[in-house]
Parts: structure tokens; C-alpha cells; sequence
């Protein structure tokens, strides 16, 4: 029986050394939204306007790409120049209410609409949506360049 009980224990001191050498990695895990998923957004807006006239974009938002554990509370919807961090209008709501004024030049004028879904149990931003549209813009009077 000593034997048996002495060899047990070498065994057991040969295995707690191999044990401690043996790593096993900490795992964590990220899921990512669907790359495929297109959250519903409808603009409308005027597809010429003179220089200088005030413009009224009117962004509907019918849906993200939040999952389901996310309650939304709010959607906000910015109007910006692209590369620009100036935002010309921040409306909260959907529809969304956007006024901006037409720059003073003539031509094609890009804007970038910018729609931000917040929400709850974390309390921020969920997800950010973008898409650029084009109004053009004429000259008015006797400066108009068309």
C-alpha cells in the first residue's frame, strides 16, 4: 500500500508544475452589428434652392440597427459640411425638422445628414448612420452663374 500511495503522490507532484505551465487563454467576445443591416432613413428636401434661401430638410427615421437588448429614447439628426465638424442644424425627433441657409455660391451644394440613435441601458450614442445629399444652388439677380 505504501507504494501505491508514494507513487500517487509523485504523480501528483509531477503534475501540479505541468498544470501551472499549461496556459489558458481569457476569452472575451465582441458581436458587431450586421455589416449587411441599413437603418431606414427617408430625406426630403428641395432640389434647388437661390443663394441665401433658408432650406428645410425633412429626415424620417424608421428604424436601426441597435439589437434587441436596446431601448432607443432619442434620435438626433445633424446637418453638416462634409469634412467638417460644424454642424449648420441639429434637430431631435423623427421626423426631423432641419433648417439651413444656401451658401452664397452657385452649384452643386453637398450636405451631409447625420443621424445618431441613443438610447438606454448604457445611455449614449447606439449607433451613428450618414449619407450626403445635393441641393443645387442658383444665383440670385444679376450674380447668378448657373
Amino acid at each position: 500500500m505504501a507504494i501505491v500511495t508514494s507513487t500517487v503522490v509523485i504523480l501528483l507532484f509531477a503534475l501540479v508544475p505541468l498544470a501551472s505551465a499549461v496556459q489558458v487563454p481569457h476569452n472575451e467576445s465582441y458581436t458587431s452589428p450586421p455589416t449587411s443591416c441599413q437603418p431606414g432613413v427617408q430625406n426630403e428636401y428641395p432640389a434647388n434652392a437661390t443663394a441665401g434661401q433658408k432650406i428645410v430638410i425633412v429626415t424620417t427615421v424608421t428604424n436601426g440597427c441597435v439589437g434587441p437588448d436596446v431601448t432607443i429614447s432619442q434620435v438626433i439628426v445633424n446637418i453638416l459640411l462634409p469634412n467638417s465638424s460644424e454642424i449648420l442644424s441639429t434637430a431631435i425627433a423623427s421626423p426631423a425638422i432641419n433648417t439651413v441657409t444656401a451658401r452664397g455660391t452657385s452649384g452643386p451644394w453637398n450636405l451631409i445628414v447625420q443621424i445618431f440613435w441613443n438610447g438606454y441601458p448604457a445611455s449614449g450614442n447606439y449607433e451613428m448612420f450618414e449619407t450626403t445629399i445635393t441641393i443645387k444652388i442658383i444665383g440670385s439677380g444679376s450674380n447668378s452663374h448657373v
